[in-house]
Formats: structure tokens, sequence, C-alpha cells
């Protein structure tokens, strides 16, 4: 399943082009295969498994591609943002924790050639560029990262702050 980099990079750019903003572009696939048993975890995880598992960029027109398993995202996730975060079962479950609602779109192609589209909060602000938290899992430091980081590359994006009572 691909996603998260269409808010990180196609859609803005695609604003881009028409409102004078920049940005890199990027795509990530990812999936959820299960973690091998005694797989290891705490920071030895975190510094193998948060980063890709690997990053390709096949075509010189092509975007960074970068493929990561989310079901090994529980093995570091406390370690690196101070929360636990657990084991996601599917592809989709791991979306619908993203720290963005923007960033919670999932693309899957089927059999036949069909492209399935997993957006749990809609597509309306993806297109809009208005970016909500999503407090399912990700702590306010992480969504304002994002939000900060985003902002620099699109000025254009709406950014709604993180809720004063969500943690």
């Amino acid at each position: 399943m691909g996603g998260h980099g269409l808010l990180d990079g196609r859609i803005p750019r695609l604003h881009a082009r028409r409102r004078g903003d920049a940005g890199p572009d990027e795509l990530v696939l990812f999936y959820g295969g299960q973690p091998p048993a005694g797989e290891v975890s705490g920071p030895a995880a975190w510094s193998c498994m948060s980063c890709p598992m690997m990053s390709t960029s096949p075509a010189k027109s092509s975007p960074p591609v970068q493929i990561r398993n989310q079901a090994r995202v529980h093995l570091w996730y406390e370690q690196k943002f101070g929360s636990p975060c657990p084991p996601h079962e599917s592809a989709e479950a791991a979306i619908d924790t993203f720290e963005a609602t923007t960033a919670c779109l999932g693309v899957r192609l089927q059999p036949g050639g069909r492209w399935r589209i997993y957006a749990p909060h809609g597509l309306s602000d993806v297109f809009n560029l208005v970016v909500r938290p999503n407090c399912a899992l990700a702590p306010r430091h992480v969504y304002q990262a994002k939000t900060t980081r985003w902002r620099r590359q699109w000025p254009s994006l709406t950014v709604v702050p993180w809720p004063q009572d969500a943690g």
C-alpha cells in the first residue's frame, strides 16, 4: 500500500505549480508483514527499523521511493517518540494512527488493475491542503514537527492546531 508521501509530495507539489510553493517529491510504500518471532526491539530496533527498509528512485524522473514495514513500528516507536504503539495488524491499521488526518491515506493496486483508496478521514482536506491532527497515537510534538516542516515547504497549507485537551 502506498500513501503517506502523497501529502509529503505529490498533492502539494501539484498545488505548488499553481501557487508558487515548492517542495520535495517522494512516495512511501508500506506493508504490514509481521516481524519474525524473537525480533530485536528497543534502541536496536529503532536504529535498523526506523529507517527505510529500502529506498530507491527507479528512474531519474521518478520520485524517491521508501518502502517500510508498518508491522515493525511498535518495536521502536516508544523509544523514538515517547509513547507506546500497539502492533499494527494491517497497513490500514497503521494508517489510522498517522499524526495528521491528511496523512491517513493509502492506495492499493487490486487484482485486475483497479485501485483501492483508503482514506478514513476523507479526501477533502488532502486536496484543499488542510492539515488536521490525528490524536490516535502520535504525541503533539510529532504533529508539530511535521506540520512545521510541511509549512516551510508549502506556506499555503492550513494547519489546524493540536487540541488543548489532547496529549
